[in-house]
């Protein structure tokens, strides 16, 4: 008999070992996802922020060299920079887009992870209850000649 609650105990300590550490595994999973969600966010303000300071150099570069050639800022020329600065907004609108897309994706994982660390330890206790009533059972049967086996996912008793 003592021998058997030991092996029960070993048994249940393992699962439950297994289940702890899945857990932590999952719940760090999430947590970098998290963090990769949230530097996926400044990387993209960083971007932004470089883009409209490129945009800036570019359209004064576009106004001192209209300048230095005599050209008044009527028509064509105003138009060009309009056109250059809606072209910009639109790549910077795309970006901040993309970036709010693949934030939310990483979002998404965490919470998947943190699912799944809560499904390990809920498993976990499963587990090792079912090991240790079935150990039980088969000490209480084991008097009269039967014994419970697991057959599939269900406990059934044989003699």
């Amino acid at each position: 008999m003592s021998f058997t609650a030991a092996a029960l105990g070993m048994m249940a300590v393992g699962q439950t070992a297994s289940a702890v550490s899945a857990y932590k595994a999952n719940k760090y999973n999430a947590a970098v996802a998290e963090q990769e969600a949230e530097q996926t966010m400044i990387g993209a303000r960083l971007v932004e922020v470089q883009k409209r300071r490129q945009l800036r150099q570019d359209i004064g570069e576009q106004v001192a060299g209209y300048a230095r050639a005599g050209v008044t800022f009527t028509g064509s020329p105003i138009q060009v920079m309009v056109n250059d600065l809606a072209n910009a907004e639109l790549d910077i609108a795309i970006g901040n887009y993309n970036s709010e897309i693949q934030a939310q994706s990483l979002r998404s994982e965490a919470e998947i992870s943190k699912m799944q660390a809560r499904q390990s330890l809920y498993q976990g206790v499963t587990q090792v209850s079912g090991t240790l009533l079935t150990g039980m059972a088969n000490q209480s049967v084991n008097k009269v000649g039967t014994k419970v086996e697991k057959i599939g996912s269900y406990y059934g008793v044989r003699k």
